[in-house]
């Protein structure tokens, strides 16, 4: 009987110590989870079939002090559960409530895979299992594990071990731990840009068969080995402190050569030589292959290059022609387009996403006449294959000089100042692999002249996955590809001088733009978007580069340029499904009307129901849609087809 007390004791300690609680939240709906931890316990998450985030909590409560110093019981109301769960649109968020936090708790999650994760801890180890999803994972003290784990990866310790067996999903990734090592083995020959840093600690890459990329392995900010593996693009920087070693693939080499001295061939491939002569600089080139109605088919090349010491400083050089223009023109420099540009950035932070950017872009090259959301990108496809003529197109020769402050990694704001001189241009052909005889639309002539103006932006783009190409040596926001959730938008203001040749007068004119869209996703493959754009132009009138055209691609299912003038008005609503392999199906609508303001009649609006079909690429989605107008068209209410390789909005 003498022990039976100490026992009921210890056992009452126990349930009010240790006691275990479960929790369920639906996974309908749900994108990301967010756990803030700011008392030590250990995270674990793992996948499950079940439709359902299911949390067990072990906490352990401080004992209250009496004012003897003796210890009691503790005071605090354990039968409620230790964790706040809120719910923000498709985002679950776990934190502790505000009073009556446990000095330590301890989770176990159970998901289904696909979830992105964001985790902020103070002491304890974090554990991810056969999560497929974007990682931002951050603990003052422990060790990290990624197990089977899919996607993009922000991964930080101030001390501790990060190991994992991963798959790379594209992306900026890295792996930062500013007391311990890193040890990492990537499943999949999918290479993606990569970072990994251990200052003071050792580093360990095993890599794949079949695996390309280019390595570059640093002691502090000292460059010791560069290679490139195969015919890799995309960078892999490992950087550890003064001993540290790097271990890649199962070759071990010491960091502490020096930049000059070159390792032992063998451990290179023979057809690459890392080390630049002069002034170091790295090349990143590309292949140009375009189609347009105006030139047909369009060769080149492009490279990006920057110097080892100083990479935010980027340069580019872009050179393309016409074979078609060069046979018709013979070589000259009026066949030949050209970009060149130097950009630098400025990192305010090493963890912050806001930045400055300065550019200077010099150009002679070939661009669509239109402002209406549509872009180079979407015509090639279409216009080889069947000829198709929604664009129109003239020639721009000058340069423009930009600066970029990235406020945060949804909001940036930007100047452009833009000195160049606009010139027609006329079809050279009129080939397409369908339809060869068939006589296609000329191209819209525009007033040629010289342009001096001065646009500021608001650009807003809060998706959790950002799509973006290059154009100008800038990059220009894409519509998402897959369904998401967030906005994308943007509001500029232009104040421009242009001089008409034909007419010899300067005109001033002013543009505003609003265009703002909301992603909506449903489940893991439902989507609806939402669009509406708007504009406005003074003193336009004599500028058919400057005005608004609706039609084409812009407001599906009408003729290109069946709307014109110099106020807009645009919506469109489109449902999408994607399915897991990829296949696509799509029900949208388009609406809008383009007007002059000094018109007496009201505008005439145009309406559009269609279909789309397909499947989901890198590049955008490959579509091919049938639009019905619902109001009166100029070729009657007829169907349109369209081949295109990226989605509308």
């Amino acid at each position: 009987m003498k022990y039976v007390w100490p026992l009921l004791f210890f056992t009452l300690i126990w349930t009010k110590l240790g006691q275990t609680t479960d929790q369920t939240v639906s996974y309908d709906h749900v994108y990301a989870l967010e756990i803030d931890l700011p008392v030590a316990g250990h995270i674990t998450i793992e996948t499950t079939a079940e439709n359902q985030i299911q949390i067990q909590t072990s906490p352990v409560y401080p004992k209250s002090q009496t004012d003897e110093g003796e210890s009691n019981p503790p005071t605090v109301e354990v039968d409620s559960p230790p964790l706040v769960i809120n719910r923000l649109e498709d985002i679950v968020q776990l934190s502790l409530p505000v009073e009556g936090q446990p000095a330590r708790l301890d989770l176990q999650i159970q998901t289904p895979p696909d979830l992105s994760i964001r985790i902020n801890a103070t002491d304890g180890d974090i554990r991810l299992r056969g999560i497929r999803g974007n990682l931002d994972l951050y603990s003052r003290r422990g060790d990290i594990e990624l197990r089977q784990t899919t996607g993009r990866y922000k991964v930080a310790l101030d001390e501790g071990r990060i190991s994992g067996q991963i798959l790379l999903n594209g992306g900026q990734n890295k792996f930062v731990t500013k007391l311990g090592s890193v040890s990492i083995e990537v499943l999949d020959y999918l290479a993606a840009e990569t970072k990994i840093e251990a200052p003071n600690g050792n580093i360990a890459l095993d890599l794949p068969d079949g695996f390309e990329a280019v390595f570059e392995v640093w002691k502090g900010e000292q460059l010791t080995q560069s290679f490139v593996s195969g015919e890799g693009e995309r960078l892999i920087l490992l950087r550890t402190g003064e001993g540290g070693k790097v271990k890649l693939s199962g070759v071990s080499f010491s960091t502490n050569a020096t930049r000059n001295s070159r390792p032992r061939s063998e451990d290179l491939p023979s057809a690459f030589d890392p080390w630049r002569p002069g002034l170091g600089l790295k090349f990143n080139p590309a292949p140009v292959i375009d189609f347009n109605r105006v030139h047909g088919l369009v060769l080149g090349g492009q490279t990006t290059l920057y110097q080892e010491r100083i990479p935010q400083r980027q340069y580019l050089l872009r050179l393309s022609l016409s074979p078609i223009r060069l046979i018709n023109q013979g070589l000259s420099s009026q066949s030949l387009d050209y970009q060149a540009g130097i950009k630098q950035t400025w990192q305010q932070g090493e963890q912050s996403a806001s930045s400055l950017t300065a550019g200077l872009t010099v150009y002679r090259l070939t661009d669509i006449i239109s402002s209406v959301g549509q872009t180079v990108f979407q015509e090639p496809l279409g216009a080889s294959i069947w000829g198709t003529a929604n664009l129109d197109y003239y020639h721009r020769i000058g340069g423009q000089v930009w600066l970029k402050q990235q406020v945060y990694s949804a909001l940036a704001i930007d100047l452009t100042l833009t000195d160049e001189q606009q010139n027609n241009l006329f079809k050279y052909t009129d080939w397409s692999l369908l339809a060869k005889n068939r006589l296609k639309r000329g191209n819209q002539r525009i007033r040629a002249g010289n342009l001096q103006s001065a646009k500021l932006s608001l650009s807003l783009d809060s998706r959790p996955e950002k799509l973006t190409r290059s154009r100008l040596f800038r990059d220009l926001q894409m519509p998402s590809p897959e369904p998401t959730v967030g906005w994308l938008g943007k509001l500029s203001v232009e104040l421009a001088r242009q001089s008409v040749i034909e007419i010899e007068e300067s005109l001033r004119v002013s543009e505003f733009h609003l265009q703002l869209t909301r992603y909506n996703r449903f489940g893991k493959n439902h989507a609806f978007n939402i669009r509406g754009h708007a504009g406005m132009l003074t003193g336009a009138d004599y500028l058919p580069q400057r005005l608004f055209y609706l039609g084409g691609f812009s407001l599906r299912g009408f003729a290109p340029r069946e709307f014109i003038g110099d106020r807009l008005l645009l919506f469109n609503l489109e449902y999408v499904y994607l399915h897991p392999t990829g296949i696509l199906g799509a029900v949208f609508s388009d609406s809008g009307c383009a007007w002059y303001q000094a018109d007496q009649v009201l505008p005439r609006f145009g309406l559009s129901l269609g279909l789309g079909a397909g499947f989901s690429t890198p590049e955008g989605q490959l579509r091919f849609e049938v639009t019905m107008p619902q109001t009166g068209s100029s070729n009657g209410r007829q169907p349109h087809f369209v081949l295109r390789l990226g989605q509308a909005f």
